[in-house]
């Protein structure tokens, strides 16, 4: 099971997310903030952060750097189309994928669901790579 970490400071909007996505079965954690998120990373480990860009106390794109700097967990960003500077600013980043709000229940699920099956075949090219790469060496050493 994926364990996300949801970050974004209007309750009623998280609490919607999470019940979709637990429907899913993913587990999730919440925060209201990143500065409360970066407590909640530094204390466990999440398979991807879906964070809001415009947050009081640490926006998303903040949040991100100190993610890149310090834990190496992917991250999805939701944004309004009026954040495009600050999109541009996590794109460059690093962020992993963007949620364009506002979206149907669906599109967070799905692309969610999109985000994990690109890491996955991400993660089966490198074990292909490594494995031709094994075999390579051994050929030459024989």
């Amino acid at each position: 099971m994926a364990t996300i970490l949801l970050v974004d400071d209007d309750e009623f909007f998280r609490n919607a997310v999470r019940l979709i996505l637990e429907q899913e079965r993913w587990s999730v954690a919440e925060a209201p903030n990143g500065k409360v998120a970066k407590d909640i990373l530094s204390a466990g480990k999440f398979d991807v952060v879906v964070s809001d860009i415009q947050m009081p106390y640490l926006n998303g794109v903040e949040l991100l750097e100190w993610i890149v700097q310090h834990k190496k967990t992917p991250v999805i960003l939701m944004t309004g189309f009026s954040h495009i500077l600050e999109t541009q600013k996590a794109y460059e980043l690093g962020a992993s994928s963007f949620i364009t709000k506002p979206f149907k229940d669906a599109d967070i699920a799905t692309a969610i669901k999109k985000f994990f099956n690109r890491l996955k075949k991400k993660k089966k090219f490198k074990k292909l790579t490594l494995m031709s790469f094994i075999a390579k060496s051994l050929l030459r050493i024989l």
